[in-house]
């Protein structure tokens, strides 16, 4: 097992310890031998995205206003995502089943929802994510019945 040196001169017991003593385990980060915050940055040598998107697996966008892209995003999301909060520099929104369904009456399909998280996030989009999109969508497809305005026509 590895460790990780102790802050110089600390004590143990009443007696000063050596210095860079070895007593705690030391994390590993998959393959490297790092700690956390040192691990390169994924974008590090490939092309880095550069979205105002940041989509998050339970259902949270969260949009940085600054971003030039930020008008064109907000109006791609407005008809799917709901405004939760509004401060200065960020702001969340939440990818609910009725805001989905009403995207769909509205005639936004899945597709359309999936392609703008994608085209406008700054990080890869959680699958789990898209995948329940597609199906709280199909599921809204289904609930139309015969006396439904929209059925007749």
């Amino acid at each position: 097992m590895r460790f990780a040196p102790q802050r110089l001169g600390a004590r143990v017991r009443g007696r000063p310890r050596a210095p860079y003593a070895l007593t705690r385990p030391v994390p590993r980060c998959g393959t490297l031998d790092v700690w956390p915050h040192q691990r390169p940055h994924p974008a590090e040598g490939a092309e880095a995205l550069t979205g105002p998107l940041i989509v998050q697996s339970d259902k949270t966008l969260l949009l940085e206003v600054d971003h030039e892209l930020a008008d064109a995003c907000r109006r791609v999301i407005a008809p799917f995502a709901e405004l939760e909060r509004a401060p200065e520099h960020i702001h969340t929104y939440r990818v609910t089943p009725l805001g989905l369904w009403n995207a769909r009456a509205a005639g936004h399909d899945a597709e359309q929802v999936v392609d703008a998280l994608v085209e406008y996030s700054r990080y890869p989009v959680p699958h789990a994510l898209l995948v329940d999109i597609a199906e709280t969508m199909a599921r809204g497809r289904e609930c139309r019945g015969p006396l439904s305005p929209v059925a007749a026509t």
